[in-house]
């Protein structure tokens, strides 16, 4: 500490301490708040990885071409499985195409689906749309 000189009076000095501050954290100041905020990102990203890991055993089945096409995909979009009717591989190559892609694409959106209502369910509005 250092001390300041201060003159009232003709030939009559005065001392006096600089005074210091020092803040105390504790939950109501910044800090406190961020490290709450910490620790509930912190647990939601727990419940995320639970809910990825409950979603590969989510099985999804659709079916395109009239039902001539099946494909079964988990939660996270992992082909399981797909069937093709015989009536089909007899067919145009490229009419085959078209109806794998359409089916592949609509059994993405519908994982997608399903992932995002999970996701909602553990979010609690914490997480932007969007950014899952």
């Amino acid at each position: 500490m250092t001390n300041s000189t201060f003159k009232f009076k003709k030939n009559t000095i005065v001392y006096a301490k600089k005074a210091t501050f020092t803040p105390k954290l504790n939950n109501n100041t910044m800090f406190g708040k961020l490290g709450d905020m910490m620790g509930k990102l912190a647990e939601v990203k727990q419940k995320i990885e639970e809910i990825k890991i409950g979603l590969e055993a989510k099985t999804i089945h659709v079916s395109g071409a009239g039902g001539d096409i099946k494909i079964a995909m988990n939660g996270n979009k992992k082909v399981l499985s797909l069937e093709i009717a015989d009536a089909l591989q007899h067919g145009a190559k490229d009419e085959l195409q078209k109806q794998l892609l359409l089916t592949f694409n609509n059994a993405v959106a519908e994982a997608d689906k399903v992932s995002a209502e999970e996701m909602k369910k553990v979010a609690g509005g914490m997480i932007p749309p969007g950014l899952l």
